[in-house]
C-alpha cells in the first residue's frame, strides 16, 4: 500500500543510504550527498512528502522556489528501488496538480541514465530537452513544463 505524508526531518535517516544508484550519482552531480540533497530541500521553503510502501519510508518528493517573481519551481523526487512505477503513474497526477497550482513554470536536470524517471515525466507532460549538459561528471538533461516558448 502506498501512503503520502508531509515529509519529516526524521524521514531522512530511513530514505538517504537506501537511494536508487542514479539519485545518488544525480546527487553528486550537484555536489552533495544523498542526506545533504533531502536535508537541502526540506529547508527551501518549498513543499515536501514522504512516500511510504507498505510503511516504509521508500520516496521524497516536492518543489523548491527557484524564483518565486516569476512562480518558477523545481521539482525533485530521491527514490529506493521499492517504489513501483505504476505507484508513481498513478498519484503522480494528483501531486502535479498540487504543485503547479504554487508554480505553474517547473524545470530540473535529470540523468540521462535515469530512464524509469524520464519515462513518467515524458507521461506528466514534461518536455526533456534532448541536449546533454555535463554537471559535476554526469550526463544531464533539462526538463520542463509550463513555458510558452523554450
Amino acid at each position: 500500500m502506498i501512503e503520502v505524508r508531509p515529509a519529516q526531518p526524521e524521514d531522512i535517516p530511513a530514505l538517504a543510504p537506501r537511494l536508487r544508484a542514479v539519485d545518488c550519482r544525480e546527487c553528486a552531480a550537484w555536489g552533495r550527498t544523498p542526506q545533504e540533497a533531502l536535508e537541502l530541500a526540506l529547508l527551501s521553503g518549498g513543499d515536501a512528502w514522504t512516500g511510504l510502501v507498505d510503511g516504509s519510508v521508500e520516496a521524497m518528493f516536492g518543489v523548491t522556489p527557484k524564483s518565486l517573481m516569476d512562480r518558477l519551481g523545481v521539482p525533485w523526487m530521491l527514490q529506493t528501488d521499492a517504489v513501483p512505477y505504476r505507484a508513481i503513474v498513478q498519484h503522480a497526477p494528483e501531486w502535479l496538480a498540487r504543485i503547479e497550482r504554487m508554480f505553474p513554470k517547473l524545470e530540473n536536470w535529470i540523468s540521462a541514465d535515469n530512464h524509469e524517471s524520464g519515462r513518467w515525466l515524458r507521461r506528466l507532460g514534461f518536455t526533456i530537452d534532448a541536449e546533454q549538459t555535463v554537471i559535476g561528471g554526469e550526463p544531464m538533461h533539462r526538463f520542463h513544463k509550463g513555458f510558452q516558448h523554450v
